[in-house]
């Protein structure tokens, strides 16, 4: 599902996710092997200009783990491990609103039927 007044859903997560020297990991999924529900969130950016990718390359996040930053889609990966399910994880994806690159970024929260 969408929040109410955020973008519609993007046009297809990354297939999976991955740090140097780790293994790859796969999107989340339902327990019937489906793609997980995603929430989605638009965050307005001041007046000022605010470049995603210089921010995220300049302060380190992406060398970071367990983050990751996808350059093809130009967007931050983090895996979210739930604390009530130490077994389940989300992934978080933060990028340029898609239809609003300079005014706003899009966060994605991807297995978010995990969430109560």
């Amino acid at each position: 599902w969408t929040v109410p007044g955020a973008a519609a859903a993007l046009e297809s997560p990354p297939p999976a996710y991955s740090l140097p020297g780790t293994q790859e990991t796969a999107m989340p999924t339902t327990p019937e092997g489906g793609p997980a529900a995603r929430v989605e969130l638009e965050l307005p950016l001041g007046a000022a200009p605010f470049d995603l990718e210089a921010a995220v390359c300049s302060h380190g996040l992406f060398m970071m783990a367990p983050n990751r930053w996808d350059p093809a889609s130009r967007a931050l990966l983090r895996p979210l491990r739930l604390a009530s399910d130490r077994s389940r994880s989300l992934l978080a994806r933060v990028s340029r609103h898609p239809a609003r690159p300079s005014r706003a970024l899009l966060v994605s929260v991807l297995g978010a039927d995990a969430l109560s």
